[in-house]
């Protein structure tokens, strides 16, 4: 169906995230920290990715600049997952567009709802 990038470092979210994504008949790369995702974003460009902010190594943001200023950005669209509160994220995120920001803990249905409707609207 389609690939999807997950940029995290909690293995129990990566083997969720495999679980139902590939259940629902998604590709589906892991990259563990910063540097694998943005090595895995330049060499697969997948359809979607999903980012942790806080990440080993170089940021989530940091990845996300990166590759908005490589111009793989904003053609891939982007949701973010994080701890850290929605208004700290808005702010940190103003520099590339960003789909959708879910808030750890969150319920996997929200998850699959942005998913669903990140891969009905390609940009």
């Amino acid at each position: 169906m389609s690939s999807i990038l997950v940029i995290e470092d909690q293995e129990v979210l990566c083997r969720l995230y495999e679980a139902v994504l590939g259940e629902l008949r998604h590709e589906v790369v892991i990259a563990y920290t910063g540097e694998e995702g943005l090595n895995a974003a330049r060499e697969s460009r997948p359809d979607l990715i999903i980012l942790d902010l806080e990440l080993p190594g170089i940021s989530g943001i940091t990845v996300a600049q990166a590759l908005q200023y490589e111009g793989i950005l904003p053609g891939i669209p982007v949701i973010i997952t994080t701890a850290t509160p929605r208004e700290e994220v808005l702010q940190m995120t103003r520099s590339f567009e960003v789909l959708e920001i879910l808030i750890k803990p969150f319920d996997i249905l929200v998850l699959l709802d942005a998913i669903g409707n990140a891969l009905a609207n390609p940009k």
